[in-house]
């Protein structure tokens, strides 16, 4: 007689599943099971809705809503502002793309350094 072919009564899963060795920590009544199942998707809710906040602040970025100039200097990145009046031009520089377009945030929300530090 084969393992495969053998019939086994639901008395002996529960017996075999009550020999295995198990370390009191993972011993879990089943309460503790569902607070635990609560927490995990409690978690995993919050990491849904941190991602979509962030989505939602890039979203925002004036260096996303509006028509920016991105372009390489030779030495450092450029965007650029033109807006109707050569005198409310905003211009910011950074070593990368994207520090530029951050700083360039900053320059249109009118923060300092000191303020972001």
């Amino acid at each position: 007689m084969s393992f495969f072919s053998k019939q086994t009564k639901d008395e002996d899963h529960v017996d075999f599943l009550n020999s295995l060795p198990v370390d009191p920590p993972l011993k879990l009544d089943l309460s503790t099971s569902i607070q635990m199942e609560q927490l995990r998707a409690a978690k995993a809710e919050a990491n849904l809705n941190q991602l979509a906040i962030s989505k939602m602040q890039m979203s925002m970025r004036p260096s996303r809503n509006f028509a920016v100039g991105l372009s390489h200097d030779g030495m450092r990145w450029v965007v650029t502002l033109q807006a109707a009046e050569p005198r409310s031009t905003v211009v910011a520089y950074g070593d990368y793309p994207e520090e530029a377009m951050i700083n360039f945030d900053r320059a249109w929300l009118g923060m300092k350094d000191e303020e972001t530090k």
